[in-house]
């Protein structure tokens, strides 16, 4: 065969093909698991829910299609896991008090006020837990923020084709006329999200200096942010710049270090009463006012009821549902169906009493301490951004009931950054790790030459 016969031959071998890798569907999967997990669920509740502000209670009604959504999501959480098995269970060992939390959840079906609402949510906290542990197990910390700005992403851009396809939905009425709310269920909720997202965009721009991806991430949660008008962003952010000022302190002054570290712990602590307290005046002058809005009586009457079983509470979920008790007279006092405490605190004291609130602490402070002594050590950015995570989750845990809930994105982040806590670091052994894009790359396959090329280094040199 001539050279001309056979060079259409070499061009087509060497052509690139187009081809989904493994690796690439299991992040594809990924990006959608958190995706739902960040709460879209605007476009599957009633319009009825929408008209007003009066018909919010239709957004608590828990339809039943996201109800069994969930069970599609807690199995295709187990099939990714289960090639991990060994390396989730490492996770999991990382994260003592995660698992002793999760497995307080299921013996407190036994004193119960609604055994079966428990053993229902604890069967959601099993699996919500369980998708935490997997992203340990199967990424690093730097892939994890990567995965998680495909998702911020991707929600804020379904929110927009949301807004341009359902006006009336995806846009609020009054009292908040003209707020967006996108595909999530309130305004506050896109807020809370996209800051997350703008921390995220900003984290990973420092992680990959070279990227610029990061940066358009960042600008598009914002604007989503400033389209949803809510305020209680501000302060949050502010809280979160001082949080990373005094992280990068850490680093730069080594030998302040003890007393930097104890301020950063302390900060984290008490961010969610700093900005509820001593930030409140301000918001106040933007036209919002967070005290004045029913959730300090409902706290008062919840405390209440916490005082009645102060040790180990009503049972994880089983308060609110429960058919007789102290519910129904805060209920009838509130002069509404109060679903949660709107806030995660008390609601952790209503179902785990003294004895929860002590391990979650435990929880918070072990993610905090280990990722000061990152910074301190190594001036990491990635565990700067994990120190801003918890005290954002922190924050909004104080205002809503986002604490050890199922099925949210806050407690898979959680219990993720805490088996972080615990795992040894890349950067700690002289490497660096960068979140890596999608492998939906055209892939060259490899000549002869090219593998010759490769492989000549390593043979053995002729004698002189």
């Amino acid at each position: 065969m001539s050279v001309s016969a056979r060079l259409p031959e070499r061009r087509a071998a060497s052509t690139p093909r187009l081809a989904i890798t493994q690796d690439g569907a299991v992040r594809a999967a990924v990006v959608l698991l958190l995706v739902w997990y960040l709460g879209p669920t605007a476009p599957f509740l009633p319009a009825e829910a929408f008209i007003s502000e009066d018909a919010k209670n239709g957004v608590f009604v828990e339809q039943a299609f996201l109800r069994l959504s969930w069970i599609p999501v807690y199995g295709l959480t187990f099939l990714l896991a289960l090639p991990h098995l060994p390396k989730v269970v490492r996770a999991a060992a990382r994260s003592p008090y995660g698992v002793l939390l999760v497995a307080l959840a299921l013996v407190s079906t036994a004193w119960s006020t609604s055994p079966a609402d428990t053993l229902r949510r604890t069967v959601g906290l099993a699996g919500t837990t369980l998708l935490g542990f997997y992203l340990v197990a199967r990424f690093e910390r730097e892939e994890l923020m990567g995965l998680l700005g495909w998702a911020f992403a991707l929600a804020a851009l379904l929110s927009i084709v949301f807004v341009a396809t359902r006006p009336g939905v995806g846009i609020s009425g009054p009292p908040h006329p003209g707020a967006w709310r996108g595909v999530f269920p309130h305004k506050n909720v896109l807020g809370q999200v996209m800051l997350m997202g703008v921390a995220t965009g900003l984290g990973l721009a420092l992680v990959e200096r070279r990227k610029r991806w990061p940066f358009a991430l960042a600008g598009l949660c914002g604007l989503l942010l400033l389209l949803s008008t809510a305020k209680t962003p501000i302060a949050v952010a502010a809280v979160l710049m001082g949080i990373v000022g005094l992280s990068q302190l850490l680093r730069r002054r080594p030998g302040r270090a003890g007393f930097l570290g104890a301020l950063v712990v302390v900060l984290v602590l008490c961010a969610p009463f700093f900005v509820f307290v001593v930030l409140e005046p301000v918001l106040t002058l933007l036209g919002r006012d967070l005290t004045l809005t029913g959730r300090t009586d409902i706290w008062g009457l919840s405390l209440a009821a916490v005082a009645e079983k102060p040790l180990i509470g009503w049972g994880y979920g089983g308060f609110w549902t429960a058919p007789l008790g102290p519910v129904l007279d805060i209920r009838f006092i509130i002069g509404w169906d109060v679903p949660n405490a709107h806030n995660g605190f008390i609601d952790l004291l209503l179902a785990f009493g003294v004895v929860g609130l002590v391990l979650f602490l435990l929880l918070v402070v072990r993610v905090i301490r280990a990722n000061v002594q990152e910074i301190r050590e190594t001036g990491s950015w990635s565990a700067t951004w994990s120190l801003a995570a918890v005290t954002l989750l922190m924050i909004y845990g104080f205002a809503e009931s986002a604490i050890m809930v199922q099925n949210t994105f806050a407690w898979v982040l959680l219990i993720a950054l805490t088996a972080y806590a615990g795992k040894p670091r890349a950067a700690a052994r002289g490497r660096s790790v960068a979140a890596p894009r999608f492998r939906w790359v055209a892939r060259r396959p490899a000549t002869f030459g090219a593998v010759e090329r490769k492989q000549a280094p390593f043979l053995p040199r002729k004698p002189d």
